[in-house]
């Protein structure tokens, strides 16, 4: 675009046959203002072999751009996945641990309840002894306390032969049958020190997948 009055640049010899259209300086002049054209028309015959190259330098560039962004939709596929596996794997570390605190306070409440249960159980014990020995002085049975002494003796004795017998039938049947009803019920009952015995007796069936979390 030129103004009136301004001239074109030599053209090329290739493009020698181009022609411009424009207004003369003294027809410029002496027109009024409003049909001044502020701009000259450049008419030109390009050669078939440019236009031929500038048709296929435009379909090489739309071609880099489709690919250009078919890739970069692919790259953009990739991240969201990798983000989605990122969050996926920090909810489970975070579920895991927070497990492993559950775990691991059930446990502490456990070890607490079993030492009230034995200590309420000592209490018990030793007060039996002490009312019993009051009632032998009393009385003034000492045979007869003897007696019931030993009676008791062979009771209590018969007693823990059939509680081990049972616990023998327990064990054969969570070793041998299946461990499942007593995985829940054994750790309550029992020290830590026998529930490591009984996981290295019955490591093989009680694996469980949060084992490797477990504070014990």
């Amino acid at each position: 675009m030129l103004g009136p009055g301004q001239q074109f640049l030599p053209l090329c010899p290739e493009h020698s046959s181009c022609s411009a259209l424009a207004w003369s300086p003294e027809s410029a002049s002496t027109r009024p203002p409003e049909e001044r054209a502020p701009v000259q028309l450049l008419r030109r015959e390009m050669c078939r072999g440019e236009e031929a190259f500038v048709q296929q330098s435009q379909n090489e560039l739309q071609q880099i751009r489709l690919s250009f962004e078919r890739k970069k939709m692919a790259i953009t596929e990739v991240w969201d996945g990798v983000a989605e596996v990122h969050m996926a794997l920090n909810n489970q570390a975070t579920g895991l641990l927070n497990l492993k605190k559950d775990i691991r306070g059930v446990l502490d409440q456990m070890e607490d309840i079993q030492l009230e249960i034995l200590g309420e159980r000592a209490q018990c014990r030793s007060q039996a002894r002490k009312e019993q020995q009051m009632a032998c002085v009393a009385k003034g049975r000492l045979q007869l306390g003897c007696s019931k002494g030993f009676k008791g003796q062979l009771w209590l004795l018969a007693l823990r032969l059939l509680l081990g017998t049972l616990l023998a039938c327990t064990a054969a049947y969570v070793y041998v049958v299946d461990p499942a009803p007593f995985e829940g019920l054994v750790p309550p009952l029992l020290s830590r020190a026998t529930v490591w015995k009984l996981r290295a007796l019955l490591g093989p069936f009680l694996r469980l997948e949060v084992d490797d979390f477990l504070p014990f």
